[in-house]
């Protein structure tokens, strides 16, 4: 009976302190503060980029970038390291298009800082950037020449007639075909009579 009764009175205490403790762990999770997407960043940046675990640094920044509380600039930054792990993991493609996508969501993106990140890096997102520029610039169509024509036609044809420049070209050459069928024949000088058509007259003057 004494055992039966220490049986029961240890399995008690146990369930008490199991009790107990998952009393005293939930609140302490609950009320530990979730950790910010700056300080998250932080941690990644320093726990695996710069000791050079870019593999540990890709894994945690793909997650980081599925976070729905990721503002633009974190995003950017992120991107700069995920784009950087990559190429300096020997997978340079991957990183390129890390910073394409920089890129093409962010005109205004100038580049990762050269002081924080390693020239190779830099170098990568420069050739990113001039074949991005390039691809844009054959694909451009090119309508200035065609916008200047369309408008300099459209002020031309809204003019009046007066102020167009072939309305006067057009007066002054009626002008000088009136004048010269109008203009008087020259009179020819008396006293010489007009030499016949097809003959040569020498004139001999005797003293």
């Amino acid at each position: 009976m004494r055992i039966f009764l220490c049986l029961s009175v240890t399995k008690f205490i146990s369930v008490l302190l199991v009790v107990c403790i998952a009393a005293f762990h939930v609140p302490a999770v609950a009320l530990t503060p979730k950790k910010s997407p700056q300080d998250d960043l932080k941690q990644i940046q320093y726990n695996y980029y710069f000791r050079g675990k870019y593999a540990e640094a890709i894994d945690a920044l793909n997650v980081f970038l599925e976070r729905g509380d990721v503002d633009k600039n974190l995003e950017i930054s992120a991107r700069e390291f995920l784009a950087a792990s990559y190429i300096l993991s020997g997978e340079s493609g991957k990183g390129k298009d890390q910073f394409l996508q920089i890129l093409n969501e962010h005109e205004q993106y100038a580049g990762p800082d050269p002081t924080k990140f390693k020239a190779e890096v830099v170098d990568a997102f420069t050739t990113t950037r001039d074949a991005l520029a390039s691809v844009k610039l054959r694909s451009a169509p090119d309508t200035g020449a065609a916008d200047g024509a369309a408008q300099t036609a459209s002020e031309e044809s809204s003019k009046p007639i007066y102020k167009k420049w072939w309305f006067y070209v057009g007066l002054a050459a009626a002008v000088l075909v009136v004048a010269a069928a109008t203009s008087p024949k020259e009179e020819e000088e008396p006293g010489e009579p007009p030499a016949p058509a097809g003959t040569v007259s020498v004139g001999v003057r005797i003293r």
